[in-house]
């Protein structure tokens, strides 16, 4: 059964995972995910998915400007919606992120 893409994405970010825009390469966090869901944004019926192998994913975007410290053997992409990618990291790792501005 599908759901909403804006529900999915936030279940995925509540549990820990990073959510990056694959348009844009921005990292969303979950007050951004929030503030989309009330403004009715991403609300096509989808689907979260493994990758197929075929995107070349090396790392995570650079939405977040100070990632670089974060990115070890732990992180990687998990998932996929339409709009969305999403890289787990380790507890310690997500910890160290900073991306406010």
């Amino acid at each position: 059964m599908k759901t909403k893409e804006i529900q999915l994405v936030l279940d995925l970010v509540r549990k820990g995972l990073i959510a990056v825009e694959r348009d844009t390469n921005v990292l969303w966090t979950l007050e951004d995910l929030l503030a989309a869901q009330s403004t009715k944004e991403f609300q096509n019926n989808d689907q979260i998915t493994e990758l197929s192998g075929e995107e070349a994913i090396s790392g995570l975007y650079p939405g977040c400007l100070n990632m670089g410290s974060a990115l070890t053997s732990d992180v990687g992409p998990l998932a996929q919606t339409t709009h969305f990618l999403f890289f787990g990291v380790t507890k310690k790792s997500h910890e160290t992120l900073d991306c406010s501005f």
